[in-house]
């Protein structure tokens, strides 16, 4: 079965209700605040790519990406912005979140939620799922809390949607932070990025179409936010060293049969048995001396072409979880880069 092929940017009448939102609604969202970008000139060409984003303050950082990014961006989104039910369930939750993180009581937090249950939240959910089917947004199933949802590798038709889109010459944005509340490495206003987004480019670059991640930082006062844009990145930009470390992790075991179980925990979900085994086992092999480290990663950078020959899934799970990592710390970068963000 064969795929809707996708038309190149855009279609009169949605491009017109769409520059109308533009200046509209993230206008009135806006209103107030001084905007500066900063590294506009990375995403002035007509050529594809993913912004990949932080995502702290989610209203503000739509909105400014709609009004300040001169192309017209196609976003992952939660597939819980689609039907009227899955909306409410998802304000449902955020109220939970605020209580949970100390923003508001829990009876506050109830009765701002049957406030808008009997007022607002039914049309807007409406009118919000109505506008992402119309504007063929990308919907990602999400895990929020005990959900039994696998995120980035689960999604493979948001995958193939994105890959599409793209090829069609258009605009992603994705705003990868997991909703597990685990913490990034390398900010505290970020949390752990999905691989969705470096999966999707990996994947493209496997069949020679070059697509880069171009990376955007936000930071936020009372009366100015700053979207601060960085260069574009490829997936071919893994390096060796990159690989190594993202096969060995920060911190590793003092003895080697450790450090094998380390590597067997970090990427058991990943390989096959068969692939696993033989891996761990010269693994093993190579850190049998007592300056281990070295040897190993030494060895791990001679190996890159054999891994990639005979353990191909695992090399592909290593690039781009190496480009997920990538991705994550030049925007945690950009975000230091672009002035103190005020905690809400």
């Amino acid at each position: 079965m064969t795929r809707k092929k996708i038309k190149p940017d855009f279609y009169f009448a949605k491009d017109f209700l769409y520059r109308l939102y533009r200046h509209l609604l993230t206008k009135c969202i806006l209103i107030g605040k001084k905007i500066e970008v900063r590294g506009l000139g990375h995403v002035l060409n007509n050529n594809p790519c993913i912004i990949v984003s932080s995502h702290y303050k989610p209203i503000y950082d739509i909105a400014t990406v709609i009004l300040k990014i001169p192309r017209t961006p196609f976003f992952f989104s939660t597939d819980k912005l689609y039907t009227v039910k899955k909306f409410v369930e998802l304000y449902k939750f955020g109220m939970k979140r605020k209580v949970q993180y100390g923003r508001r009581t829990e009876n506050g937090a109830r009765r701002i939620y049957l406030f808008a249950k009997f007022t607002w939240l039914y049309p807007v959910a409406l009118f919000v799922a109505s506008q992402m089917s119309m504007f063929e947004q990308i919907p990602v199933k999400i895990r929020y809390d005990n959900e039994i949802i696998v995120d980035g590798f689960s999604n493979r038709k948001a995958i193939e949607l994105s890959k599409d889109y793209l090829k069609a010459g258009r605009t992603l944005v994705v705003f990868p932070k997991n909703h597990q509340d685990i913490p990034s490495r390398y900010s505290k206003f970020l949390r752990k990025f999905m691989p969705g987004a470096a999966l999707t480019l990996y994947e493209l670059e496997q069949k020679n179409i070059k697509v880069p991640a171009i990376p955007v930082g936000f930071s936020y006062n009372k009366k100015q936010i700053v979207m601060n844009i960085g260069k574009p990145m490829y997936a071919d930009c893994v390096t060796p060293g990159i690989f190594v470390r993202t096969i060995l992790g920060e911190k590793l075991p003092d003895k080697p049969d450790a450090i094998a179980s380390h590597v067997r925990n970090l990427l058991k979900e990943f390989a096959g048995n068969s692939e696993l085994n033989d891996f761990i086992s010269f693994i093993r092999k190579a850190a049998g001396t007592s300056n281990y480290q070295v040897v190993l990663s030494k060895y791990l950078e001679q190996k890159i072409p054999y891994i990639k020959q005979n353990f191909p899934k695992l090399h592909k799970r290593i690039i781009v979880e190496s480009f997920r990592d990538l991705m994550e710390r030049q925007v945690a970068k950009l975000v230091k880069g672009a002035g103190k963000i005020a905690v809400p």
